[in-house]
């Protein structure tokens, strides 16, 4: 939980939007003399970029003594889109040559939290990363550290609930929630005096887990962002060496109303576009399935920092073992899951014609979408999210746990090797 920000130790925060200044060129150069001082900025806090070896043989000295005194550091937790998401990508940066600017990048954030430091916040967070920060990220929440390192951070990209900051609008909260999104994106994409606008709402329910070497002592201030990589939304490959590009979204305006819709990418197949590759997942067939997969790579922490994603939210990772029982288990997949998935699970059943998104291939599953944890999550709260979008209700009222854990169970045993 947040908690009030010490000044014990001489490092006040009452101007906590203030970053660091220093002249990295001239601080090299007196280290190479031998003169430098660990350096300040405009507050005369210590930036703590620049650690001496004498600094770094002191430190457990200074711990010991800041224990004493009841001394403390803080975290300056921000989340930043990139210059990306508040400037836009050039065209020299897009295949084909288009532009790309944001009007909105709104994300929503829950279950925020520090390693070892715990929790930030007793609620979510939703920010519209396109708003400008003058490229320093928004402000989560400023907490106390403890002294040692940040080792995690951890998070929830996930329709909001209970929201308690963010720089988001009212308006921009409530579509949220209506439509259950974790993700609002829209803008424009021009070239040669076409313009294509985008407007699209991406469901996701997702955590991650982001290892961090912060270090952190008595008095300072160390910041940890959380990035998300605007640019990987127009990708053209889940892998490696991918490249930002546009053209097959603008040819996707079918109706030739000047705007892109999630229907209209969701009709376009990726059979013939050479140009996007998923990995090897078959079940990302259609440009809008390809596009909210990429979306769910977005997550970094300070920069490039890799992050782990994790399918299955806490509450449902370790469901209850649900008894055996084959034929209950055959019998309601019968009932409520063969019109559209199909007798095999392949998403081919008569009442998936016409349906998007389309029925999930329950034999294309991989990894953690293939445990019984995640899948006993999807059928508790459906399907339209992604990875897997589908338009599947959630069956949390309409079966108990232990036919939830059943039908879990012999989904499961659908997914191929």
């Amino acid at each position: 939980m947040l908690k009030a920000r010490n000044t014990s130790c001489g490092n006040s925060r009452d101007e906590a939007e203030t970053e660091p200044v220093v002249d990295w060129v001239t601080l090299r150069a007196d280290v190479a003399a031998g003169s430098a001082r660990r350096p300040k900025d405009v507050l005369g806090r210590t930036v703590r970029r620049f650690t001496s070896y004498r600094s770094r043989m002191a430190r457990p000295c200074l711990i010991f003594l800041a224990l004493a005194i009841g001394c403390s550091a803080e975290v300056e937790l921000r989340v930043f889109g990139e210059a990306y998401a508040e400037q836009g990508i050039e065209p020299d940066e897009v295949v084909g040559g288009w532009a790309l600017e944001f009007s909105e990048l709104v994300v929503s954030l829950d279950d925020v939290r520090l390693s070892p430091q715990g929790e930030v916040g007793d609620g979510g967070y939703v920010f519209d990363l396109a708003a400008d920060s003058s490229r320093r990220g928004h402000l989560l929440a400023t907490t106390d550290a403890g002294l040692g390192s940040v080792n995690m951070a951890h998070f929830r990209v996930a329709m909001p609930t209970q929201v308690v900051g963010g720089n988001a609008t009212a308006q921009q909260i409530e579509r949220m929630r209506l439509e259950k999104l974790a993700f609002w994106v829209s803008g424009r994409a021009s070239r040669m005096g076409e313009d294509v606008l985008f407007a699209w709402g991406i469901p996701a329910d997702i955590s991650y887990d982001c290892p961090l070497s912060t270090d952190v002592a008595a008095g300072d201030v160390a910041r940890v962002e959380l990035t998300m990589h605007a640019d990987h939304l127009f990708v053209d490959d889940l892998e490696v060496g991918a490249e930002v590009a546009f053209d097959a979204i603008a040819g996707a305006d079918s109706n030739s109303d000047g705007s892109v819709s999630a229907a209209e990418l969701g009709q376009v197949s990726l059979a013939g576009l050479a140009r996007y590759q998923t990995g090897g997942r078959r079940d990302i067939d259609t440009l809008w399935k390809f596009i909210g997969a990429a979306s769910l790579t977005m997550a970094h922490v300070d920069g490039e920092g890799t992050c782990t994603p994790r399918l299955v939210p806490d509450a449902f990772a370790d469901p209850t073992p649900a008894p055996t029982d084959p034929p209950r288990a055959m019998a309601l997949y019968a009932e409520h899951c063969a019109s559209c998935h199909g007798d095999e699970g392949r998403g081919d059943g008569p009442g998936a014609a016409g349906v998007l998104p389309a029925a999930t291939d329950l034999t294309a599953l991989r990894g953690e979408a293939s445990t019984l944890p995640y899948i006993a999550f999807r059928i508790a709260v459906g399907g339209a999210m992604f990875p897997y979008a589908s338009s599947m209700p959630g069956y949390a009222d309409s079966l108990d746990a232990t036919d939830r854990g059943l039908l879990a169970d012999y989904v499961a045993g659908l997914s191929g090797p």
